[in-house]
């Protein structure tokens, strides 16, 4: 790949446009770059002309009108990233707490038969404690740092991307971190559904902390259906597996304490 491919590249990433509309702005600046190596110019001289993809891009989003996104995409957006944010604690809990004592005593695994006098006993490994702290800590890394950081790097969670949906700053310029942040105070307070009552009532589609942080969800293309499908096998595996769990955690008699 060409450094003027990877430049256009790069300006792609930053647009939040119906596809049509990236094609055609997308070809008009390669068919400009083109024409400036003809001429004579290097690589590194047209690329430096253009400017860089993050001004290109927001040159673009600042002269068209932008299509705000509605709560109802917004909200399959946001289950499909809570899935992925979460998707480490059933998993987790069944390979790191509940396969070890189903493999000592299958029967007791296998059939929720507790022995209510002796139950099962977990005993961990200085390696399976750590292995339990390092997941318990990307749990809880990834459910503080999932939604600002991507949408500061590149705009989009997995679920807006899947849906196609873009976070900007209101006047169509890419999110800064600090904002990525503000947005998503009320998802670490727990009040995200008092936070989204706001949506259809505001002009440009923003909860209250949209409003503070300066952002919106803007319509970034077409939904992808591949990428819903797949969110659809995963959400069923992992509530079937978290159905699971929660039986096996219930049938216990007392908590299980083990030692290392």
């Amino acid at each position: 790949m060409s450094k003027i491919d990877r430049f256009i590249h790069d300006v792609q990433l930053h647009l939040a446009a119906p596809k049509r509309d990236k094609e055609r702005f997308l070809n008009d600046l390669d068919d400009q770059a083109r024409e400036m190596l003809e001429s004579g110019l290097s690589e590194t001289e047209v690329l430096k002309r253009l400017g860089s993809a993050e001004e290109i891009a927001s040159e673009f989003m600042q002269q068209r009108e932008l299509q705000y996104a509605g709560i109802i995409p917004r909200f399959f957006a946001f289950m499909v990233d809570a899935a992925i944010s979460t998707m480490f604690i059933f998993p987790g809990v069944f390979l790191l707490v509940l396969l070890p004592m189903g493999l000592v005593d299958g029967g007791v695994f296998w059939s929720f038969n507790w022995n209510s006098v002796n139950p099962p006993r977990l005993e961990l490994s200085y390696i399976q404690f750590g292995i339990v702290l390092l997941a318990g800590l990307t749990a809880t890394g990834i459910a503080l740092f999932y939604f600002p950081v991507m949408e500061h790097m590149f705009g989009w969670t997995i679920g807006k991307r899947v849906f196609g949906m873009r976070v900007l700053r209101e006047d169509g310029t890419p999110v800064g971190l600090g904002a990525a942040f503000v947005r998503r105070l009320s998802y670490y307070f727990d009040i995200l559904a008092l936070d989204a009552i706001f949506v259809p009532f505001t002009k440009m589609r923003q909860r209250a902390f949209d409003r503070v942080a300066g952002t919106v969800v803007v319509k970034d293309g077409e939904p992808s259906w591949l990428g819903i499908l797949l969110f659809f096998v995963l959400a069923a595996i992992l509530t079937v597996l978290g159905i699971y769990t929660i039986i096996v955690l219930s049938a216990m008699p007392e908590p299980i304490i083990g030692h290392f």
